[in-house]
C-alpha cells in the first residue's frame, strides 16, 4: 500500500542491504505486518509483496528505478517482499524500516 508523505525516522531495526547479481531474485525478505519500509537501489529492480512461500517477482512486476527511494506500508496482509534484478549488472539494495513521527 502506498503511504502519503510524512516525517519519519529510521526504526530501531537494522537495515537490510545486499547485492543482487544480474537476472537474480532475492529470497523472501521478512519484515512483519504493518511495517513501513523505504527501499533504494543502485540499478533498476522489481518488487513483489506477499506472505510465506510467495513467488519471485519477474521483469513485469512493479519497477523500482535506480536511485529513487520508495516507501511502502506492508499493511496487515503482506509481511515480506522479494526483489528481482532483470538487468545485465548487479544492483545493491538498501531497505530501512521507518517510524512515523507523531505531531
Amino acid at each position: 500500500m502506498s503511504v502519503q508523505t510524512f516525517v519519519s525516522i529510521p526504526s530501531l531495526n537494522a537495515p537490510v542491504s545486499a547485492a543482487l547479481g544480474a537476472t537474480t531474485a532475492s529470497a523472501e525478505i521478512i519484515f512483519g505486518s504493518n511495517v513501513i519500509i523505504e527501499i533504494n537501489c543502485t540499478a533498476d529492480l522489481t518488487v513483489a509483496f506477499g506472505v510465506s512461500g510467495m513467488s519471485a517477482p519477474t521483469a513485469a512486476s512493479f519497477r523500482i528505478p535506480a536511485n529513487v527511494p520508495y516507501r511502502w506500508d506492508l499493511g496487515n496482509v503482506n509481511n515480506r517482499i522479494r526483489l528481482y534484478n532483470a538487468g545485465a549488472s548487479s544492483s545493491t539494495y538498501y531497505i530501512q524500516e521507518v517510524t512515523k513521527l507523531d505531531k
